[in-house]
């Protein structure tokens, strides 16, 4: 800690904290979307600096991060729309201001993702983070750049309900 320039750092190490638990938290980003599963853990390692002018530097880096037994549903709905029982990352970099993120290593294993293409043409999951601001204008995307990505045993399902009265369904098994 220093206060003259005003800068904190540290590391925090956590282990098996439960996702569903800080569901709240998250009402915010994914006001279409429900937590319901999955433990994480970690070790982070952050850095706050003000400048002259008062405004934050933020650093914020991962060695480590495991998701496990993930579960994230749209809100009200019966089942999870997106599973995930297994996902490594290994050094991460997180750049706010450069809108970035760099990871080293990135491992998905068994993950599941269920998505529905309504009658009107609108993916359901795109409802996780809430209705389309139209008249906001579209902010700097964000980069995310993986050097080594290994999936294994994912599966995809598409159900596409503008083309008949059942919908058609595509699935994909073992991807990865």
């Amino acid at each position: 800690l220093r206060l003259q320039p005003f800068e904190y750092e540290g590391m925090l190490n956590f282990e098996a904290l439960k996702a569903a638990r800080y569901a709240p938290y998250l009402a915010a980003a994914l006001p279409g979307g429900e937590v319901r599963d999955g433990s994480l853990s970690g070790n982070l390692r952050y850095r706050v600096a003000l400048d002259d002018k008062g405004e934050a530097d933020i650093d914020l880096s991962a060695e480590t991060l495991a998701v496990r037994d993930f579960a994230l549903a749209l809100k009200g709905a019966k089942d999870a729309a997106v599973k995930v029982p297994e996902l490594d990352l290994r050094e991460a970099v997180l750049d706010l201001a450069a809108q970035r993120v760099k990871m080293a290593e990135l491992g998905v294993k068994g993950a599941a993702v269920s998505a529905v293409r309504l009658k009107n043409g609108d993916i359901d999951l795109l409802g996780l983070t809430g209705p389309a601001k139209k008249d906001e204008p579209a902010g700097a995307p964000w980069v995310v750049a993986v050097d080594k990505l290994a999936l294994q045993g994912m599966s995809l399902r598409l159900e596409d309900r503008t083309v008949s009265r059942r919908g058609g369904v595509m699935a994909a098994d073992n991807i990865g």
